[in-house]
């Protein structure tokens, strides 16, 4: 993720603004790129890895934050997307290539 440091995984409230303004907006950004037929680059699948791991970090925080659930929740609908629009977008090139 853009900016990482230790207090951001010890203070919830600093982790879930970290998420909502600097990870969902970038997962948008790339369900956006997918959606439009384009291909996920080594390094953003690499970015999806590293967010969607750290999304352990809301575990201790989930009955104390609720908007932590539904940020988490967020972040796993907009992955799955983009995952599953991915698949689609690999399947068609490579039928592009030898069609």
């Amino acid at each position: 993720m853009e900016r990482h440091d230790a207090d951001t995984e010890t203070n919830p409230q600093r982790l879930i603004e970290q998420y909502q303004n600097q990870c969902l907006p970038r997962l948008y950004n790339l369900r956006r790129r997918v959606l439009a037929g384009n291909l996920l680059s080594a390094q953003n699948i690499a970015y999806i890895d590293e967010v969607t791991a750290g999304l352990d970090k809301f575990r201790p925080y989930l009955s104390q934050y609720p908007q932590s659930q539904e940020l988490a929740n967020r972040v796993i609908n907009v992955c799955r997307d983009i995952a599953r629009q991915c698949v689609a977008n690999e399947a068609e090139y490579r039928y592009a290539k030898t069609g």
